[in-house]
């Protein structure tokens, strides 16, 4: 058994769908997991519709306010207060019925496409798992633990041997770890492109002013935008349509989705507060301090995301600067909101403890009524209020250090603007770090909800006005990779085309064209930070050399810039400089030989010497040569091993252990993949730093340069001037008759 279709050359869309499902059999942890996630999900909309149904057209709430809550104790509510009749008959309530009515059909009809999908793609599924199973040699059970590194060693793997042919029109070539990625995400590196260059705008003028926001990135205006722009994007073959580069056209599609949205964003909004409510309903009862907690936001998510970064690599990435984040806003703390929160606390809680006192006496006490209410409903409400007014405490005795927490935040973000250093303490900096991009779950929910409404007016205005400019990235940012198609040149790491010498590049492309912060060279450092086995070419070894040469040579600056990331597993190696000598056992040879050992701009990478150093395989069940395991998040696979730049590049590279020792901690292997990660981004950042001081530096010295040659062009004409007039008096002297009264002439 083949992959499906794989072979046939003329298809190149069935590629795209391969590695599209093989990665979801990994994020879905093999058939079964996707099977039965994707039932549950059906089963969790059809719940969802049945009980706002029910909500909705069966429940009398007249009578819940008046007949039940008078006579609690003889009460039935499902006898007295739940009704069944026909929702259109009665003139009251008929509008009200039919807008719920007409929500409960499009859900339906959404529930029943969703379950035709799942029989659509039921045969597809069998069949990834026979391939994952013969030729990968991985099981459903294996896919709990497998990661995704070794997915794709074993797939390259395969190639190699023989046993799968992934053909690529005009060249024989194996599809490496940046062909699969990016025909996974040839339209999400579109987007990130647009992203980092504010090309989409979703920027409401007035609400900006009032609300302070100025992105409406919400799922549903994504989702729109995914329709208007991705969908006519490319043809069969994936190559941009020419027509696609009609700006009218595409306004026309973006106006066209402005108005269905209208018309559905009544019926998406039921559906989204129903389901909000009872996903979330319980843990706010139990947990209401939950209100306060913080989760990146849409927009930040796409922000911070990387060019062939697949979902689960940023979404490590963000979970791992979370506590960071939250540490960075509990600098800034309200003394107004502090105070208020404090009384609150022990005003309510003063009352439950009178609450408390009454159970002690008697628990009888508690179905006691003061008031309307008896004392265990009162104590239930104090406690979910004193939970709640306790979340807005500042914390004590936490020193004021916002750039040193921001630092952490964006060691693991890799975003930085330009206009945050060293101004983290700023609330301008802070305002924007928590309304944009951290803000509350709560006000999470509200801004998708008030986005189902909004949307419309995003896609008609600011959307459709920037058409023009969608237009012209994707003229100047595709390129044509044989084999694969026009993909985002900001994804296949062009240095020549994108490059910025700031971060490294040996070329520095013209401003418009290279990405905002270093993107792309971020970008290429994580991936090979990720996939270490990958070759990234001349260019790309160019920039690894660039920034492994600053390291050794800048050390002192390098460690300098390192105390700011201390801490929580993702502290720098305290010598960046393979040739160090250190004490054996020290831990500077703890973190020089575990951590930083394995950073790409210190690992020679070599296609040669990684095909030699194979580790031990097994045989797939058709006799696929196959891959053994590796650790769970350390990417590391046996098979395709690579060689570590030790000194001059001798010495093999050995995976990493199952922990790695930081000062007095124990880090679990993907804090040590992101340890190692930090690392060689902090080299970066530490280069692009002293890219711009020595520009700056240049400038000021040919500030003071042209400063001093106008000094010296103005002394010269003095000069000349004064010689002028010397060499007319000599002349005069000469010329005069002897005996002739001359001037006085300074001949010295």
């Amino acid at each position: 058994t083949t992959a499906p279709h794989i072979d046939d050359d003329d298809d190149d869309e069935n590629l795209d769908r391969f590695f599209s499902r093989l990665y979801q059999q990994f994020v879905g942890k093999g058939f079964l997991g996707i099977l039965c996630a994707r039932i549950a999900n059906a089963l969790i909309l059809l719940f969802t519709i049945w009980m706002s149904g029910f909500l909705l057209l069966c429940v009398d709430w007249q009578c819940l306010r008046t007949t039940c809550a008078e006579n609690a104790e003889h009460c039935d509510i499902v006898r007295d207060c739940v009704v069944i009749r026909h929702p259109l008959r009665g003139s009251k309530r008929f509008i009200k019925d039919a807008i719920v009515c007409s929500y409960l059909a499009l859900a339906t009809a959404y529930l029943c496409w969703n379950m035709a999908r799942l029989v659509h793609d039921l045969p597809e599924l069998r069949e990834m798992r026979e391939f994952c199973r013969k030729k990968l040699g991985l099981s459903d059970r294996e896919f709990w633990t497998v990661t995704w590194v070794e997915i794709v060693e074993r797939l390259v793997h395969v190639q190699e041997t023989g046993a799968l042919r992934l053909n690529r029109k005009g060249r024989n070539a194996v599809l490496d770890e940046r062909d699969i990625v990016a025909r996974i995400m040839r339209k999400e590196n579109y987007l990130i492109g647009m992203i980092n260059k504010d090309v989409v705008n979703t920027r409401l003028e007035l609400l900006s002013i009032l609300c302070k926001k100025d992105a409406w990135l919400t799922k549903s205006v994504q989702s729109n935008f995914d329709l208007a722009v991705f969908n006519w994007m490319f043809d069969g073959k994936f190559h941009v349509r020419k027509d696609f580069y009609d700006v009218e056209a595409l306004r026309k599609r973006f106006k066209t989705l402005a108005v269905v949205n209208f018309f559905l964003s009544p019926f998406l909004a039921i559906f989204m507060t129903f389901y909000f409510v009872l996903h979330n309903a319980e843990r706010f009862y139990h947990q209401p301090s939950a209100v306060g907690t913080r989760e990146w936001s849409s927009i930040g998510f796409w922000r911070m995301r990387e060019f062939n970064e697949l979902p689960h690599f940023a979404r490590w990435r963000l979970t791992a600067a979370h506590k960071y984040a939250t540490r960075y806003v509990s600098q800034f703390p309200n003394p107004i909101t502090d105070i208020c929160a404090k009384f609150v606390t022990y005003i309510v809680g003063a009352f439950a403890a009178c609450a408390l006192l009454l159970a002690l006496v008697d628990d009888r006490l508690l179905n006691a009524y003061i008031g309307n209410r008896d004392v265990f409903w009162l104590t239930a409400s104090l406690g979910a209020i004193l939970a709640t007014s306790r979340a807005f405490i500042v914390e004590e005795n936490v020193a004021f250090e916002p750039n040193l927490a921001i630092a952490r935040v964006v060691a693991h973000t890799h975003h930085f603007p330009k206009h945050w250093r060293k101004s983290a303490h700023k609330l301008e900096v802070k305002n924007e770090f928590t309304n944009e991009l951290f803000p509350l779950k709560a006000t999470t929910f509200f801004d998708e909800l008030i986005g189902i409404f909004l949307c419309p007016f995003v896609l008609w205005y600011p959307l459709s006005d920037s058409a023009g400019d969608i237009i012209e990235f994707v003229r100047n940012s595709t390129s044509r990779v044989v084999g694969i198609g026009d993909v985002c040149s900001l994804s296949v790491f062009d240095f020549s085309k994108h490059g910025n010498k700031r971060y490294g590049a040996n070329t520095n492309a013209r401003k418009h064209m290279r990405s905002r912060q270093g993107k792309m060279e971020k970008s290429f450092l994580s991936f090979t930070e990720a996939y270490p086995d990958w070759n990234p070419g001349d260019h790309g070894n160019e920039v690894l050399d660039n920034l492994r040469r600053f390291a050794i040579k800048h050390e002192n600056v390098v460690m300098s810039k390192s105390l700011h990331f201390g801490g929580g597993g993702t502290l720098p190696p305290r010598s960046m400089s393979p040739t160090t000598v250190t004490p054996p056992g020290s831990f500077h040879q703890y973190h020089n030989s575990n951590i930083m050992r394995d950073s790409s701009i210190f690992r020679e990478r070599d296609n040669h010497c990684a095909k030699k150093k194979r580790g031990k395989s097994f045989v797939g069940i058709d006799g696929t040569p196959s891959l053994s395991s590796s650790n769970r998040f350390g990417g590391k696979s046996t098979l395709r091993g690579a060689v570590s730049a030790t000194g001059d590049g001798g010495g093999e590279q050995q995976p990493l252990s199952s922990s790695i020792v930081s000062g007095d901690e124990e880090l679990p292997l993907l804090d040590a993949w992101l340890a190692s990660t930090a690392s060689s981004h902090q080299v970066m950042q530490c280069f692009y730093e002293r890219a711009l001081e020595r520009e700056e530096d240049d400038s000021a010295n040919n500030d003071s340069n042209s400063d001093y040659n106008d000094d010296i062009n103005v002394f010269t004409e003095d000069e000349e001037e004064g010689n002028a007039n010397f060499i007319d008096d000599i002349a005069h002297v000469l010329s005069s008759p002897p005996g002739q009264a001359t001037p006085n002439v300074d001949l010295i």
